[in-house]
């Protein structure tokens, strides 16, 4: 029941409040009526009514000064003896007398229409100007908004609303105003006008209110304070199981300033279980961390052969616990991934250079390294890093074109994440710097049609567009040191350092990549002034090349037979879901002595890709023998 008279009482106070709104429309518009209605008139009309006025002003002026000057002369005149008398001075049998007194107010009154004329000619000139100027600063918003600076168009906004309604009520140019910013500006901004030229009691939750306020947040400082009641309003204590549902599927929304604050600010009000619940909740969502590019993202696996297929579920399995021999192409390595001992040393805030001999697993484990900065999420095994995966398609040649390399690079994988995050990333103190990077790689027409092939929403778009713009307006790409320390500023909020991970495969050194290497090896310790860590993956065949350039040991690549076992175990348990440990419920051990196991281990001679080539070969076998 409580509910319910608690939804009448806000309807009846919406109602109201709309009901005063139009009331005091209404008494504005009829207070500026008759200077509205005065102004519309032609000049000539204003003109010939303003002598009129004087004429009847003059002719009423006479006629009291007759009429005083008779009484003191002890005749007083009726109305009707007054009349006649000022008729005779100015037309009747008066003579001379009466012509002159004629011309000579003919003759004033003509003086003072010209003198009237003059000065409408003049204010009519001076209005036309003033209303050029006027358009010429209108034509500066719409320039402002089609540029997508939207917070200098917001702040000119404002001052041209307040001029049109005092300096330039006369002018008739406020509808001009409100078109341009119907037609020009983006959706939230116009609800975020909105909202606050109706400053309503009562704002309704919806998602367009959310980015309104969130937009109007960010860009109008100067609406700070009305901004924060206007939060106050939306995200109140009865509203939030209403939040909950509109931003389930855009927690990008929550995890803004704008709302964050506000749901911060709930935390110590006095809320009842229902809502401390749903506060609870959206907190959580709010702190649920931002998508990252991710390794094998998009990959599949490729269909196994038809014999291994057939008998995979006979088996036990639910998918090929060996599949594609190159990790690049097994996502499912993210499951049944080993991290080898060699290697602990390449993880932490260090550089790290691993040599490893073809088959030896440094493309799995770059991949690995890649997959622990992010998993498991909330708690990554990697903590607090923002983990970039090198391409590099031409090699550099001097640590300046490396430099700009690893910068595209990072570029790359936050326009990835902003992406995602349209409202979250580019705020807090590391938003100016991603701004920054942004835009010394991508121009803003390039940043738009990429953020088009995308599939992001225009509301989306042209916050991220003028967020960078913002953030570029005035600066220049700066030298090597800066861009160094700008790549090591520009991550998401939160993560301390930035992984440079860098796998070199077998066949590329065809393009003999050593003089390269040996530039990127001398930056290692130099980036990691600006919390950046080189991850350099490359086959054995280079190390008497890049061993001398590396400040520090080594890392080579081995396996023991304890931890291929390992390995093959894991795979096993992880493709059957825990059904399966060994390939001795599956293989011959008379085909495979001593057991297929040990045989597997043994012949894969310290390779797992070796070893994922033989397990194929196997199932493979017994699938046939099967068959047959």
């Amino acid at each position: 029941m409580a509910a319910w008279l608690q939804k009448i009482r806000e309807a009846l106070l919406s109602f109201w409040y709309r009901l005063a709104s139009a009331l005091n429309a209404l008494g504005s518009w009829l207070a500026r009526a008759p200077s509205t209605f005065w102004k519309w008139l032609p000049g000539w009309t204003r003109t010939f009514l303003t002598l009129a006025f004087w004429v009847l002003a003059g002719l009423a002026l006479y006629s009291g000064i007759y009429g005083l000057l008779s009484c003191l002369a002890g005749t007083p005149l009726s109305g009707r003896e007054l009349v006649r008398r000022i008729y005779l001075a100015f037309a009747g049998e008066g003579g001379k007398e009466s012509t002159t007194v004629l011309l000579a107010f003919v003759t004033g009154l003509l003086g003072f229409g010209a003198q009237q004329w003059r000065s409408i000619v003049e204010e009519s000139r001076e209005r036309r100007e003033r209303r050029q100027k006027a358009l010429e600063e209108l034509e500066h918003l719409s320039a402002l908004l089609r540029e997508k600076r939207y917070q200098g168009a917001l702040s000119l906004y404002w001052a041209l609303l307040e001029k049109c309604r005092e300096k330039w009520r006369d002018l008739g140019v406020e509808k001009d105003l409100h078109s341009i910013w119907s037609e020009t500006a983006p959706q939230p901004l116009q609800e975020w006008t909105r909202l606050c030229e109706e400053d309503s009691a009562s704002v309704p939750l919806t998602p367009e209110t959310l980015e309104a306020l969130v937009w109007g947040w960010r860009l109008d400082r100067e609406h700070r304070g009305q901004a924060k009641v206007l939060l106050e309003r939306v995200v109140a204590p009865g509203c939030l199981e209403g939040l909950k549902s509109l931003v389930q599927d855009n927690l990008d929304l929550l995890r803004s300033d704008a709302i964050g604050l506000r749901l911060d600010e709930l935390e110590s009000a006095g809320l009842s279980e229902e809502q401390r619940a749903s506060l609870n909740d959206l907190q959580s969502w709010r702190r649920e961390p931002l998508f990252l590019p991710a390794p094998w993202a998009g990959v599949t696996r490729s269909p196994d052969l038809s014999g291994i297929a057939q008998r995979l579920e006979g088996w036990g399995f639910v998918y090929n616990p060996f599949g594609p021999e190159w990790a690049e192409s097994d996502p499912r390595l993210r499951d049944y991934g080993v991290w080898p001992a060699s290697l602990e040393e390449a993880r932490g805030f260090r550089p790290a250079l691993v040599f490893g001999p073809p088959g030896s697993g440094k493309t799995a484990a770059a991949l690995l390294l890649w997959h622990k900065c992010l998993n498991p999420p909330g708690k990554p095994e990697e903590p607090d890093v923002f983990p970039v995966h090198l391409e590099v398609g031409r090699w550099p040649g001097s640590p300046e074109e490396w430099l700009d390399a690893i910068g595209r690079a990072v570029a790359e994988a936050l326009f990835q994440v902003c992406v995602r995050a349209p409202y979250s990333l580019l705020e807090g103190k590391n938003g100016p710097s991603i701004g920054q990077l942004l835009s010394c790689y991508w121009e803003p027409p390039v940043l738009e049609a990429r953020l088009r092939g995308m599939g992001l929403t225009e509301t989306g778009q042209n916050y991220i567009v003028s967020t960078i713009e913002e953030f570029a307006t005035g600066y220049t790409r700066p030298d090597f040191v800066g861009l160094k320390y700008l790549i090591g500023a520009a991550r998401p909020e939160g993560l301390e350092v930035t992984y440079l991970i860098l796998d070199l495969p077998s066949h590329s050194l065809n393009a003999n990549p050593s003089s390269s290497l040996a530039c990127l090896a001398d930056l290692a310790f130099p980036l990691t002034s600006a919390g950046l860590y080189l991850k350099i993956f490359v086959p054995d065949a280079l190390q008497s090349n890049l061993q001398p350039f590396w400040p520090l040991s080594p890392l080579y690549l081995e396996w023991s037979e304890e931890e291929l076992r390992e390995m093959l175990q894991t795979r096993l348990q992880k493709a059957s879901e825990g059904q399966v440990d060994s390939l001795g419920a599956i293989c011959s051990s008379a085909r495979y002595p001593p057991n297929p196991d040990t045989w597997l281990v043994q012949q894969a001679h310290g390779s797992p890709r070796r070893l994922v080539r033989l397990g194929n070969q196997m199932l493979q076998e017994t699938a046939r023998a099967y068959l047959s």
